[in-house]
C-alpha cells in the first residue's frame, strides 16, 4: 500500500477540548480605525468598512485573502416587516447620535442607534469582531412601542455577487464565493424570489414580538476550505464547545414503550457500568440518562412511585464517580399510547395545559412554564447535566418550523437558552422535530439524524444491516441535505446491545460488536449513547468497547473535523468518516455489501488538506496495531475491502 501526500507549513488553533484547523493566514488580532466618515474593523482575513453619512450606513465587506468584496447599500442593511403589513427600511431611521467605537482588549465594536420617531421603533446595531475570529457578528436589538414585528430582513446580497445557499433546509448559510452569511437561529430563511437580490430573513420573537434580538454573522473561509472554515466559525460560536459526552441510556434495556423504570434497576445498571468501565478499565463515564418510563403517566412529568426520592439516591452515587444524571422529556408528551395517556390524565389534573395535533405544545404559555419548571427542577435537585428533548414542532420530516409550529420552536429555543443560562455546561440532545441547520448548535449540542430509532437495510446479518441503515439515513438526511452541518453533532442512536425491541434481534458476538463500536466512535459525534444492558457483555466485549472509547477520547481533537467519505451505504457503496488536522488524519472505511469492493484514496481530497502544503505520511492500521504503508507518491494505491470489513486508518505525518 503506497501512501504519499505533499504538505507544507501549517497552523492550528486549539479551542476548548478540541483542535480546529484554520488554513493559511491566521485571523489574529482584531483592529479598529476611523477616518472621516469611514470606520474599519478588521483582522488579517476579513475587513468591514462602515461608511456612515447622515442617516445612511453602508457596508463594504472584504475577503482580504481572495481580494473579493461585497457592497451592501444602506437601504439593504436591514428592514422590518410589521404584522399590520407595513415595512420600515434602514433609510426610514435617523441615526440617534454618533457611532460609539469600543476598542476593548480582544474585541472591537461599533454601536449605532437608529430611531424612527413616527412609528416609535428603535434599533441598536452592535458590530463586533473578536481576536482570532474569521467572522463579524452584528447584534440587533429592536423595540417597537406600538406595532408588532412580523420578521426582520437583512444583508440583501445583489445577484452580481452570485450568492447561493448551501443546504436544503431552513437555517442554511448563504455564500458568495468564500464569504458566508447566516442568522444565528435555525428558523431563518433566505428569500430567493426577488429578481436582483437574496436576503436573510429572521422570524420575530413569538413570545415578545415588540422586543426582538437577532444575531447576524458574516465571515470568510480560506480558499478551498469552505466546510472547515465554516466549522471553525461554528466551533467558536456554538453554545457549548465540542466535547464528547459518554453515557448509558436506559431505552431498549430498562425503558421500552410502556415499561416503568425502577430505582433498584437503575442503580443496578449504574453499579455494573461503573465497575466494568470506570473502575476496572479506567474509562471516564459522563452520565446516566433515564429515558421514558421514569414518570407517572397520571402526574405529568413527575416521578413514578418507584422513585420515592426522585433521582437523588442515583445522583449521589453517580457523583462519587463524576457521572451526572440525564433525563428524557418530550415536549409533545411522548409517542403513541404514552402521549395519549399523558394527555388524558392532564385533562383531569392540569386542564390548563395546551395541546395540538402532536401532543402538548410549548406555544401555550401554561405548558411552556410547566415544562420549563420541570427541567429547572431536574437541574436544581437531581444533578441533571444532560437533557434528551424528544418530540417538538412538526416532527420527523421537518425541514424548518413551518408556519403552524413557528411559535412551538421559538418557545423551545427560549427554554433551552433559559436553562443553559442557569447551567452553561448542560448537554442538550435535541431529537425529533429538529432539522440539520448548523444554527441549532447556538442552542443545543446535537440534532436527530432523522428516520426511525433503528432499522435494517441491505446485505449482511442483522447487526450489519443495522449499521447500513443507521449510516444510510445519516447520509440521506444530513450529508446530502446539509453539507455544512457537522457530523460531530448528530444523534445516530449509539451502541445498542439489549433485550427489547430491534436490538434483541442483533448479533452480539465479538466480531460484529467490535465493527459496530468502531463505526460509531469514529464518526466523531459528541453524543456517545450506550443503549447497552451491561449484563450482556463479557470481559472481551468490555475490553473491546473500552479500547474503542479510549481511542476516541484520545483523538477527539481530530474527530471534531469528522466529515463524510465515499458513497451511499443504501447502494452498497464503500463509505466512511474522515477527519484531519496537521497532527493526524483518521479515516474509517466500511464495505456494507456482501461483495469484495475496492476504492482508490486521494488523501488530499479525502482530508480536504489545504493546497500548497507538504508532508509524507505513515499509514497505521488501528485495529491491527501495525504500520501498513510508508511511501512517497501523491495518491494512495487502490485499497480492497472484504464484505462488511471495517478498516480504521491513521495517517501520521513523518518527521
Amino acid at each position: 500500500m503506497k501512501i504519499v501526500l505533499m504538505l507544507c507549513s501549517f497552523l492550528f488553533i486549539q479551542i476548548g477540548n478540541a483542535q480546529v484547523f484554520y488554513a493559511g493566514v491566521q485571523p489574529d488580532k482584531a483592529k479598529i480605525g476611523k477616518e472621516k466618515n469611514n470606520i474599519d474593523v478588521q483582522n488579517n482575513v476579513l475587513k468591514l468598512t462602515v461608511e456612515h453619512n447622515q442617516n445612511d450606513v453602508n457596508f463594504d465587506i472584504t475577503d482580504l485573502q481572495l481580494g473579493k468584496d461585497i457592497l451592501i447599500q444602506a437601504k439593504d442593511v436591514f428592514q422590518l416587516s410589521m404584522e399590520d403589513g407595513s415595512h420600515l427600511y434602514a433609510k426610514d431611521f435617523e441615526l440617534n447620535g454618533a457611532p460609539n467605537i469600543q476598542n476593548a482588549l480582544g474585541k472591537k465594536s461599533i454601536l449605532f442607534h437608529y430611531l424612527n420617531k413616527r412609528n416609535a421603533v428603535s434599533v441598536t446595531q452592535n458590530i463586533s469582531l473578536k481576536d482570532s475570529d474569521n467572522f463579524i457578528r452584528i447584534n440587533y436589538l429592536i423595540h417597537s412601542e406600538w406595532k408588532k414585528i412580523a420578521n426582520f430582513q437583512t444583508m440583501k446580497i445583489a445577484r452580481q455577487y452570485q450568492p447561493n445557499t448551501i443546504g436544503l433546509v431552513d437555517g442554511s448559510p448563504l455564500f458568495s464565493s468564500n464569504i458566508f452569511f447566516t442568522i444565528e437561529n435555525p428558523m431563518f430563511t433566505i428569500d430567493t424570489l426577488s429578481g436582483s437580490q437574496l436576503e436573510l430573513i429572521a422570524p420575530s420573537d413569538s413570545i415578545d414580538n415588540k422586543n426582538f434580538s437577532v444575531d447576524v454573522v458574516f465571515g470568510v473561509c480560506p480558499e478551498q476550505q469552505i466546510r472547515r472554515g465554516f466549522l471553525y466559525y461554528l466551533e467558536r460560536s456554538r453554545a457549548r464547545k465540542y466535547a464528547p459526552f459518554l453515557h448509558y441510556n436506559s431505552w431498549f434495556d430498562l425503558s421500552y414503550n410502556a415499561d416503568t423504570l425502577k430505582e433498584s434497576d437503575c442503580l443496578d445498571r449504574m453499579q455494573y457500568w461503573i465497575d466494568s468501565l470506570v473502575v476496572k478499565r479506567k474509562i471516564r463515564l459522563d452520565g446516566f440518562l433515564w429515558d421514558s418510563g421514569w414518570d407517572d403517566f397520571t402526574k405529568l412529568w413527575n416521578y413514578n412511585s418507584y422513585f420515592p426520592r426522585g433521582f437523588s439516591r442515583m445522583a449521589a452515587y453517580g457523583k462519587k464517580y463524576n457521572a451526572a444524571m440525564g433525563v428524557w422529556i418530550s415536549p409533545w408528551g411522548g409517542y403513541d399510547d404514552a402521549v395519549v395517556l399523558r394527555k388524558k390524565n392532564a385533562k383531569i389534573y392540569h386542564a390548563e395545559l395546551e395541546t395540538n395535533e402532536n401532543g402538548f405544545t410549548l406555544a401555550g404559555s401554561h405548558y411552556y412554564h410547566y415544562f420549563l419548571n420541570t427541567a429547572n427542577r431536574f437541574i436544581g435537585q437531581d444533578n441533571v447535566h444532560i437533557f434528551k428533548f424528544d418530540g417538538v414542532g412538526a416532527g420527523l420530516k421537518a425541514t424548518g418550523p413551518g408556519a403552524e409550529f413557528k411559535q412551538d420552536i421559538e418557545s423551545f429555543l427560549h427554554i433551552i437558552h433559559d436553562l443553559r443560562s442557569k447551567q452553561p455546561n448542560t448537554y442538550f440532545s435535541l431529537t425529533v422535530g429538529t432539522w440539520p441547520s448548523p444554527m441549532w448548535l447556538k442552542f443545543g449540542d446535537n440534532i436527530w439524524r432523522g428516520g426511525d430509532d433503528m432499522g435494517m437495510m441491505g446485505d449482511g446479518n442483522n447487526r450489519q444491516k443495522w449499521m447500513n441503515y443507521r449510516d444510510a439515513v445519516t447520509y440521506k438526511n444530513i450529508v446530502k441535505k446539509a453539507p455544512l452541518y457537522p457530523l460531530n453533532a448528530v444523534m445516530n442512536h449509539g451502541i445498542t446491545i439489549a433485550t427489547k425491541g430491534l436490538p434483541s434481534k442483533l448479533e452480539n458476538d465479538l466480531t460484529n460488536l467490535t465493527d459496530d463500536f468502531w463505526t460509531f466512535f469514529a464518526n466523531g459525534t459528541s453524543l456517545q449513547e450506550m443503549y447497552v444492558n451491561p449484563h450482556l457483555l463479557d470481559g472481551k466485549a468490555w475490553d473491546s468497547l473500552a479500547n474503542t472509547i479510549h481511542w476516541a477520547q484520545k483523538n477527539k481533537g481530530v474527530l471534531i473535523d469528522s466529515h463524510w467519505y465515499g458513497g451511499d451505504p443504501a447502494n452498497g457503496d464503500i463509505y466512511g468518516y474522515a477527519s484531519w488536522n496537521p497532527k493526524l488524519g483518521i479515516l474509517l472505511l466500511r464495505n456494507p455489501s456482501n461483495k469484495i469492493k475496492s476504492t482508490t484514496l486521494d488523501l488530499q481530497s479525502i482530508f480536504e488538506i489545504p493546497i500548497n502544503l507538504q508532508s509524507n505520511f505513515t499509514c497505521f492500521d488501528v485495529r491491527k496495531n501495525k504500520v501498513i504503508g510508508r511511501e512517497q507518491g501523491g495518491k494512495m494505491d487502490t485499497i480492497t475491502l472484504q464484505p462488511y470489513e471495517v478498516l480504521v486508518l491513521e495517517f501520521r505525518p513523518q518527521k
